[in-house]
């Protein structure tokens, strides 16, 4: 392997790229320079071949050097202030005047240039810069939060923002170990809804779970999407992460069908009655069919509103004017169904945001505003009623994923904060061995500082005021992303890094402005210093037992102990995830089959698997016969011994697959097969009013709340 040269090294360096990884092997891979070269133009290197590298090298410690303040500043509740001021030789002042900007005003802090620590900085050339340690006691005044900081001198004002943070996220006080389950909303069968489940199932099922003890129910993300033209149910690949998904809205709930006589002609109609049991049928979800339905009762319930009673329609003004980026929001998706295009095809008015009424339908716009009210009041409905009802209905539990689609509205409005000629992905591993291509592009590290996170800090804060739990998909991204250019396949990627604790602020003071605990997903490659950090910063970690027992079985010779290791006490422990197979299929090795059929191995990997999967099968079961004195035991047995396993543990949440209780098989998702496989569109075999009827999973779920306590 030819040495990258040593200026393009640098130059990586300098922008935070990674210009070498280990992969999952242990093997040390490489970046080329062909996509090095791509990521740092991309970035804002004007560096077209490796002979250009010194000079980029050159423009970027300059431009490093003219900026006097980072323009993000963390803080840690308790600790002093302490960042670098850099300022041209010839310039420097004698005192400095630093303003923190906070609600009834702050006395000036006033520190002489002379007194400060001089510092080396290798981005700023000493002999003509000056790069000085400023620490500041934070005064009692400045509440944790986000603060505009001013420095003046030399007749000159520079911005930074100051995000002052609990180092750790919030917890509640410990009161033992809880548990819940999991279960997508869209696969919520019940007897009411119309083919797919919705924000009332979701009440439901929540109000069950607690009825059994358990405080937690997760489920996947809830975020709109496109679910016309284009049509992508994905919940990781949403139209936004900003608002929520319509397509949930249990539409005999809202409040103006009693008062919209068309609606209400319209859903008794036959046809539309024929449509509805077409959309109820089958096993799996027909999206657009279903979002057709719903959307035409929810337009004429739209058209009502000028006609409904003073108090609803002041509700939905408040909502507009109070939901931050709404009515932008339901313009971009009314453009966008006009355009029925990416909005980088739109023409170059539309594509910069100069939006105007000629552009969309009127009624589209409207629609978007009344359904993005009555999901939020559905969704917030769940909310309220489990804190109202304290232990008795479970918490909610979202998940916010990686990114957004490029045609989402998130980069079409945050166009300077994104990198749209690049996308985030996986670099290779046994089962993606071309790497992974995940479609969404990633934020730009330096842009994104400078915008001082706003959009970061809307869509969490969206998030944690929904629920109590929030989960962060890939929380390796809030150090470094996998970048794929355009033109370059996924095998080729490079990692950029970000400033980890910059995000680890936000997380934090979201977490306890909202009262959210936080979780981590960190499986897979995860790099040096992320658990660390996630220690450090109290984000739960996630442990997964099918992924514990991947690799060299643990418990030695000891077959009283599992072959695994036991979960940490901030873990939140589950059999399996949404991207994994059900227990009953992993039993089977249904799995492995699959990936065969698939081409994803051979038939020699197929058989090795097979083989450390019956050498796993007969460690449990040698493990369950001796622990609970079963004999011999079923594969329904081993999941229960698993369950209470876990239950008994210290982690501080087990979450329980509830579709694994009736040995279910099929699963929500199989990754990387997007074309391939039916995923995200399965119902569940079972239905809400079936789980009383349940006797083994009553019994399952009251051995998991009896060993927690």
């Amino acid at each position: 392997m030819t040495p990258l040269p040593e200026p393009l090294k640098e130059l990586a360096e300098c922008y935070g790229v990674l210009t070498e990884y280990w992969d999952v092997n242990g093997q040390l891979r490489v970046a080329s320079v062909e996509s090095l070269l791509a990521v740092l133009q991309l970035l804002g290197a004007n560096v077209s071949s490796v002979e250009q590298a010194a000079e980029a090298i050159t423009v970027r410690r300059e431009n490093r050097a003219q900026r006097v303040l980072e323009p993000v500043i963390v803080v840690w509740q308790g600790d002093a202030a302490e960042f670098v001021v850099t300022l041209p030789r010839g310039d420097t002042p004698t005192s400095l005047r630093f303003i923190i900007d906070i609600p009834g005003g702050l006395t000036p802090i006033d520190l002489k240039w002379n007194e400060l620590r001089e510092v080396p900085a290798d981005f700023a050339p000493s002999d003509r810069y000056s790069t000085r340690v400023v620490r500041i006691d934070i005064p009692a005044q400045v509440t944790p939060g986000y603060w505009p900081l001013t420095l003046e001198c030399n007749g000159r004002q520079h911005k930074s923002l100051l995000m002052h943070a609990p180092r750790q996220a919030f917890g509640p006080p410990a009161s033992g170990q809880a548990w819940g389950c999991f279960m997508p909303v869209y696969s919520i069968r019940s007897q009411h809804n119309w083919g797919a489940g919705d924000y009332t199932d979701l009440r439901h099922l929540a109000e069950w779970i607690g009825g059994q003890g358990g405080r937690v129910l997760g489920t996947l993300p809830l975020l709109a999407g496109f679910l016309d033209e284009p049509c992508d149910p994905s919940p990781y690949a949403p139209a936004t992460r900003l608002f929520w998904n319509e397509f949930y809205i249990d539409v005999e709930r809202v409040p103006e069908l009693a008062h919209c006589e068309p609606a209400r002609n319209l859903i008794g109609s036959s046809a539309f009655q024929q449509e509805l049991t077409g959309c109820r049928e089958g096993e799996y979800i027909d999206y657009q069919r279903l979002m057709k339905l719903k959307r035409s009762v929810l337009e004429l319930l739209a058209d009502t509103m000028p006609q409904q009673s003073a108090e609803r329609q002041q509700a939905w003004r408040v909502f507009i004017e109070q939901t931050p980026q709404l009515e932008e929001y339901a313009t971009f998706r009314a453009v966008h169904e006009r355009e029925r295009r990416p909005w980088w095809l739109w023409e170059p008015r539309l594509r910069s945001g100069d939006l105007r009424a000629s552009d969309y339908d009127a009624a589209a716009r409207d629609y978007h505003l009344y359904a993005q009210w009555i999901a939020s009041e559905q969704l917030e409905r769940t909310l309220r009623e489990g804190q109202a009802a304290g232990g008795e209905t479970a918490q909610l539990y979202l998940d916010l994923p990686l990114g957004v689609r490029r045609d989402a509205y998130d980069v079409w409005r945050n166009r300077d904060i994104f990198i749209t000629q690049s996308s985030v992905g996986a670099p290779p591993d046994a089962i993606f061995t071309g790497g992974q291509n995940w479609g969404f592009c990633p934020l730009h590290p330096d842009a994104v500082r400078e915008s001082g996170y706003t959009h970061v800090r809307h869509y969490l804060s969206r998030h944690m005021h929904a629920s109590r739990m929030l989960r962060i998909d890939h929380v390796m991204g809030l150090h470094r992303l996998f970048w794929i250019p355009d033109g370059r396949p996924a095998s080729d990627g490079v990692y950029v890094r970000y400033r980890a604790d910059e995000f680890y602020a936000i997380l934090s003071l979201e977490s306890h402005r909202h009262r959210t605990c936080v979780l981590g997903e960190n499986l897979g490659t995860v790099p040096p210093g992320v658990n660390e950090a996630m220690d450090e910063h109290a984000i739960r970690r996630m442990f997964v037992v099918q992924y514990e027992l991947q690799g060299d079985q643990q418990g030695g010779n000891d077959p009283s102990q599992p072959p695994f290791n036991a979960p940490p006490s901030n873990a939140v422990a589950s059999l399996n995830t949404h991207d994994m197979p059900m227990f009953s299929a992993w039993w089977r090795g249904e799995d492995i089959d699959d990936r065969r059929a698939m081409d994803l191995m051979d038939d020699a990997g197929r058989d090795e698997e097979h083989r450390i999967r019956s050498e796993l099968r007969e460690a449990l079961t040698r493990w369950t016969r001796i622990t609970r004195g079963i004999e011999p035991p079923s594969a329904s047995d081993v999941l229960t011994a698993l369950l209470t396993h876990l239950a008994e543990s210290s982690a501080e949440l087990l979450l329980v697959n509830l579709e694994d209780l009736w040995q279910e098989t099929r699963p929500q998702n199989i990754p990387g097969t997007w074309k391939e496989r039916p995923n995200w569109r399965r119902r569940a075999s079972r239905s809400l009013e079936q789980l009383n009827e349940l006797q083994d999973v009553l019994n399952v779920l009251e051995a998991v709340r009896a060993a927690r306590g």
